[in-house]
């Protein structure tokens, strides 16, 4: 059985100074998310999202992807705590969302904090421009220009939806934000044997004990996703995996091939 993780809170955080950064960029009086192709600074702000009293960061720290969420209280934004996203390379637009999927934007990771639940979601460069709709809200976001990153956040009780529309206007995506990090009904989760972070879920009917992953068919696939039973959520590769007799879990295709 897996441990359920909280998220950090401030204390945990390992750059003092970058929530203060981060409030400066949410109050700040301009559009996001940025059309910057670059960092310049080693702390550079990507996107800022408001919904209701919740506020939340997506920024660039030394090319790493960090996030940060807030309440307003009273007038103020109250720093709730952040994660980071690992790896390198947070301005870099990539080209198609990973494990072979075939999304024009996809969510890269997310999590959840009490009563508030949040996510990075990531565009194609096909993508000029996302709204996020929730009630009594939409957000345009031009991400024509720029590392194509979205950061949303919203209360547990709704379900939010994104769209995204090409240069002439035309609607050629769509994800369910809300269900993003939900654990699939009738499924099994264990972890991803490349990132460790992420999970595989695997159908109930084909596994024996809970505990026992040794009975799936030969050639059975799974596509790593976020983990769900986390309060923290890690960045997930996002490869598909392949059971095979003798030898279990590979990556289809394996690193380095196409």
């Amino acid at each position: 059985m897996l441990s359920r993780r909280r998220r950090p809170g401030p204390v945990e955080f390992a750059h003092d100074q970058d929530p203060r950064r981060a409030k400066k960029a949410l109050r700040a009086d301009q559009s996001w998310p940025t059309h910057k192709t670059a960092p310049v600074m080693p702390f550079e702000p990507m996107d800022v999202d408001r919904y209701e009293d919740l506020g939340f960061v997506v920024a660039s720290q030394r090319g790493r992807l960090q996030t940060y969420w807030f309440v307003n209280r009273n007038g103020r934004w109250e720093w709730q705590g952040g994660t980071g996203g690992g790896g390198s390379g947070a301005f870099e637009r990539p080209g198609e969302p990973p494990g072979d999927g075939d999304q024009v934007i996809w969510c890269s990771q997310g999590g959840c904090s009490g009563r508030m639940r949040d996510v990075v979601v990531r565009c194609s460069p096909e993508v000029h421009l996302v709204t996020v709709e929730r009630p009594g809200d939409i957000r345009h976001a031009d991400v024509s220009n720029g590392p194509g990153c979205i950061g949303i956040i919203w209360p547990e009780d709704i379900e939010p939806v994104v769209r995204a529309f090409s240069s002439e206007g035309t609607e050629i995506g769509s994800v369910a934000v809300g269900d993003f990090d939900r654990h699939p009904v009738g499924m099994v989760e264990c972890a991803c044997p490349t990132c460790l972070h992420g999970r595989l879920y695997v159908p109930r009917e084909l596994v024996g004990p809970m505990r026992n992953l040794n009975f799936l068919p030969n050639g059975f696939e799974a596509v790593c996703q976020p983990s769900s039973l986390t309060g923290r959520a890690l960045p997930n590769c996002g490869l598909r995996h392949r059971c095979l007799d003798d030898i279990g879990w590979i990556q289809v295709p394996k690193p380095g091939e196409s």
